[in-house]
């Protein structure tokens, strides 16, 4: 169980270990790599299964946990390794809608009535233009952005290969 009212988090404590081996990176702070690729996703009708297979089984063994980012970072500052020799940092996040593609009901998605909304229906609160004036690709639904840095663009170009190719044909 998280402590939520706990203050500050140590990535040596074995019960804070524990929670940041869980939690993706860049949720406590940013990736800190120079470059960033964005992949949206809005997932394919009828496709559920496979896409929930391809984000439990694929995906989510290339995720970098927030204990993985927080030891790098820690490698990196006592001069361990340099910045150049970090890994290839990967995220992923869903949006109501994406929760929705992948056949989860509302009692399994952030409570929070906002996300539950999504970004369009946030609009004013979030002083966004109305979203007939996005660019095409953002007009319909966004079911998940994946998050791929680098300090590279060679192992950045890589990874993007090795996580998006496959879910063109399948997924999206």
């Amino acid at each position: 169980m998280i402590d939520l009212n706990k203050v500050g988090v140590n990535p040596n404590d074995e019960a804070d270990k524990a929670m940041l081996a869980d939690l993706q990176g860049n949720i406590l702070n940013g990736h800190g790599r120079n470059m960033a690729k964005h992949i949206f996703i809005s997932f394919k009708a009828g496709k559920e299964v496979q896409a929930r297979t391809w984000t439990q089984n694929e995906l989510s063994k290339q995720i970098t946990s927030m204990l993985s980012q927080l030891q790098e970072r820690a490698k990196i500052e006592s001069g361990q390794i340099t910045k150049a020799e970090s890994s290839t940092f990967v995220s992923f996040m869903l949006s109501a809608s994406g929760y929705n593609a992948l056949g989860f009901d509302k009692n399994n998605m952030p409570e929070d009535e906002q996300f539950q909304g999504g970004m369009k229906e946030a609009r004013a609160k979030l002083n966004d233009p109305l979203s007939d004036t996005w660019d095409a690709a953002f007009q319909d639904n966004v079911d998940a952005v994946i998050i791929v840095a680098d300090n590279f663009a060679a192992a950045l170009e890589l990874s993007l290969i090795h996580i998006s190719e496959p879910t063109r044909p399948r997924l999206i």
